[in-house]
This record gives structure tokens, C-alpha cells and sequence, in this order.
């Protein structure tokens, strides 16, 4: 690749010199041409003039002297043939080219441009006191001049030399250049090639602090970010098979003992094995949520709401469960508008009171209020449980994750996880402050009314 950007910049440089050559030498044609033009006519109007005046000083053709004229045609290396009024030839002189002898080859050598070849040959009429006495025919040479011979020569070889300091100094630029375009980009698609093969600890070292550099460190960050993909997938699927295990076994060891008669078919028996399976049920129902939510397969009814009213059916709904645990539910439910799905928001609070439940002792307290605010509406929930490290809140919402102290806790271990992605999926977000035995508070906040989007129906 080094070498081929090297090829692709001289080459560049080199097509830029030709294009500049081919410019200037339409330029210096059409300027020398001009030139000529402008010298022939000139020579034209003095010969004209020359013959004018001959004619005059005789009165007629009759032995002019002709000699001035001639000789300024013979200087401009043209041919003069002059006629009178009756078409008769008057003064007919021959150009350098086409005298013969030596007269003729002095003439050409002391007269740089004599010698060339005649071009068409233009007719001007001799006017005296305002009428015309007779008809002047010059023919001037056609090919280039000496003078602008020289001249192309000159800049055939300046254009050459421009051209080969242009490629050396395209070299001397290209060859570092290329090498440091290709080294990353090089390293860069090894990397890539490796990424590919499944190695996902590939990565590109020794970047540049350039656009290049820049490249290879988000190629770094897609790295990580897979690795730390595959690594949350691989634990994923044993926190998952975790979780189903410990119904199955239950299930499983309950039917055997039905089947062998060491338990009797009655109610209670029955019933465990409902709750268990209605356990499972509820896990597959989370998992489906939390797939959907992060797939962005959800497709949202929304509809103008107030998060005070949905607090309030959720807190009423787990009363029972509050009160049968000696916890305190307190409630501060200001308006707080937006435009959303009821039943996800509904959700979002059922979880995040259901948490707060499970992580706060007989005796402790909980609080959730609503309220507007900076254009969004708030929905937060306080508990006086067991709290949260700073590393712990940082794993908060991961799947299926648990506080090193709440193993014994029942529960899924991703009703944080939908509760974050299914605000994320309105355009909001949960956040957590949370102290070890002090108690944690989650903050819900979704875009106020007058900042959403009209009602009806819109997927993520």
C-alpha cells in the first residue's frame, strides 16, 4: 500500500506539471499567434502606405519608385505582387525563400524568418484621394518564427526541470507520508482480519495522534466493547440456565416424589408445584420484557398521562405486600405530565417498589413521589434498606447481577435492567444514588409533556 500511495502522489504531481506545460503552451501559441497577427498587419499598412505614396509622386504607375515598399516586404520575408486598377501587374518581388543564388541565401541568413514558407496569400486594396489606384498581394510566412521557436524551446526545458524537481520532491514528501498512512491502516486490517477470526483481544498499538489514530482507537473501543459483549452473553446464558435451573429441580424432584408415592397428590403439593411453575412462568415473562426492551422490538402506546396516577394504583396494588412485611409505604404524588405507555410505566414503578420491598427490612420505610421539573417528569423512589457500595451501584442494573449480601433474596435478578431499558425506550433514563445500610434512591425520569411527542403509536 506504502508504495502504491507513493506512485498515486508523484503521479499526481507530475500530472499537475504536465497540465500546467499544456496551458502554457496553448497560451504562448495563441499569444504569438496575436503577435504575428498584429506584425503582419502593421507591415501590411506600411507597405500599402509605402505603394500610396509612390503612386502619388507619379500620378500614376508609370515608373514609381516601388523600392521602399519592396523592401519592407522583402524584410518581413513575404511576397509582393502589386496591380493596377486593370488588374496588371505592376511590381511583382519575390520573397528570401524564393530568391535564387547567393543574393538570396545573404538575404535568408542576415533575415532570421525569411525563409520560411508562405502562408495564404491576402489582397489590400492601394487607396489615392479617396479612390483605388490598384491592389497590393502579400503573402507572409506561415510556420513559427525563430523568435518563437526559441522561446518553446526554452520552455520545453524549464517544463522538464520543473517537472523532475517536482517528482524528486514529491519522493522526498511521499515516501515518509506513505509510510505513515500505511503503517496504521496496515496494522489496522490485521487487526481487523484477527477480530474476524474470533480473536476479540485484537488490537491496534502505536496509534499517531491524527485522523488515522483516531481510527484505530474507535476500532479499539468496538473491540472492547464486542469482548465485553461476548463476555456479558457468555454469562448471560449461565445466570439464565441458573435461574431455570432451580424451578426445574424443584419441578422435577416434586413429580419424581408423586411418581414413587413418597408425596401424596394433595393440595399443598400441587400447589408448590404451581408456584413453582408459575415462578418459572415469570422468568420467561422477564426474560421476553428484557429481550424485547434491548432489541428495540417494543412498540409503545402512548397517550398523554400523569406519573402520580400510576404511582398511585402501583402503591395501592402492593399494599398488602407492604403491610404483610411491616414497611412503610409513604407517598408524595405531585403532578408530573407526560406522553407514554401506561402499562411500561406501570411496570417501571412496580419494579422499582418491588426492589425497594425486597432490599428493606421489617421495620424500614419506603417513599415514592412524582413531580415535575427542568422539562421532565420524575418519578422517584426511596427505601431505608440495605443500600449499595459504589461498586455495587455501578453493576445496579446489570442482568440478572446481585449484591454479594442479597444472594438470599428471591427474585429474577432483571427487574432493574427492564425498568432502565423500558424509560430508555421512552426517551428517559433510571439512575441510582444508593449507601451501605442507609438505603438507596432511584430516580426516574421521563421527557414532560410539552418536550414528548403527540399520542399514538410508535416503536422504539
Amino acid at each position: 500500500m506504502g508504495w502504491r500511495l507513493v506512485v498515486v502522489g508523484v503521479g499526481a504531481v507530475l500530472l499537475a506539471v504536465a497540465l500546467v506545460a499544456v496551458i502554457d503552451s496553448i497560451a504562448l501559441s495563441y499569444e504569438f499567434g496575436r503577435y504575428s497577427r498584429q506584425q503582419q498587419d502593421d507591415r501590411t499598412a506600411q507597405i500599402v502606405a509605402s505603394l500610396g505614396a509612390a503612386y502619388e509622386g507619379r500620378g500614376s504607375w508609370a515608373a514609381p519608385d516601388l523600392v521602399p515598399a519592396q523592401q519592407l516586404a522583402v524584410t518581413a520575408g513575404a511576397s509582393l505582387t502589386v496591380y493596377d486598377a486593370s488588374g496588371q501587374v505592376v511590381l511583382a518581388a519575390m520573397p528570401p525563400s524564393a530568391m535564387p543564388g547567393w543574393m538570396g541565401q545573404m538575404m535568408r541568413q542576415g533575415m532570421p524568418g525569411t525563409g520560411l514558407a508562405l502562408g495564404p496569400e491576402r489582397r489590400v486594396p492601394v487607396v489615392v484621394a479617396g479612390g483605388t489606384v490598384g491592389t497590393a498581394a502579400l503573402a507572409f510566412p506561415s510556420a513559427d518564427l525563430p523568435a518563437e521557436r526559441d522561446v518553446r524551446a526554452a520552455l520545453a526545458r524549464a517544463q522538464w526541470t520543473a517537472a523532475l524537481v517536482a517528482a524528486v520532491v514529491a519522493l522526498a514528501f511521499a515516501v515518509p507520508l506513505a509510510r505513515r498512512v500505511a503503517r496504521p491502516v496496515a496494522a489496522l486490517a490485521t487487526a481487523t482480519d484477527a477480530l474476524r477470526r474470533g480473536e476479540r483481544g485484537a488490537r491496534v498499538r502505536d496509534l499517531p495522534a491524527d485522523e488515522l489514530g483516531d481510527l484505530g482507537r474507535a476500532f479499539n473501543e468496538m473491540a472492547t466493547s464486542l469482548e465485553r459483549e461476548d463476555a456479558l452473553r457468555r454469562q448471560v446464558v449461565a445466570d439464565v440456565a441458573h435461574e431455570l435451573r432451580t424451578p426445574l429441580t424443584s419441578i422435577q424432584g416434586h413429580l419424581e416424589a408423586l411418581r414413587d408415592g413418597v408425596l401424596p397428590a394433595d393440595p399443598p403439593t400441587l400447589g408448590m408445584l404451581h408456584d413453582e411453575a408459575a415462578r418459572l412462568g415469570r422468568l420467561v415473562a422477564d426474560l421476553e420484557t428484557l429481550a424485547r426492551a434491548e432489541g428495540a422490538g417494543f412498540t409503545l402506546q402512548r397517550r398523554p398521562l400523569d406519573l402520580a396516577d400510576v404511582a398511585r394504583d402501583v402503591a395501592a396494588e402492593l399494599g398488602d405486600a407492604f403491610h404483610a412485611k411491616d414497611v412503610a409505604l409513604d407517598v408524595d404524588l405531585r403532578p408530573a405530565r407526560t406522553v407514554a405507555d401506561e402499562d411500561r410505566v406501570a411496570q417501571i414503578a412496580r419494579n422499582l417498589l418491588s426492589n425497594a420491598l425486597k432490599f428493606t427490612p421489617s421495620g424500614g420505610r419506603v417513599s415514592v413521589a412524582t413531580r415535575n421539573g427542568d422539562g421532565r417528569a420524575l418519578l422517584e423512589v426511596r427505601d431505608t434498606g440495605i443500600g449499595m457500595s459504589a461498586d455495587e451501584v455501578a453493576h445496579a442494573f446489570d442482568r440478572f447481577w446481585r449484591a454479594p449480601g442479597a444472594t438470599d433474596v428471591p427474585g429474577s435478578g432483571i427487574g432493574l435492567t427492564i425498568a432502565r431499558e423500558l424509560a430508555l425506550a421512552h426517551g428517559g433514563d433510571v439512575s441510582v444514588t444508593s449507601e451501605t445500610r442507609k438505603g438507596s434512591i432511584f430516580r426516574v425520569t421521563l421527557p414532560a409533556s410539552d418536550a414528548a411527542a403527540n399520542g399514538g403509536t410508535h416503536a422504539r
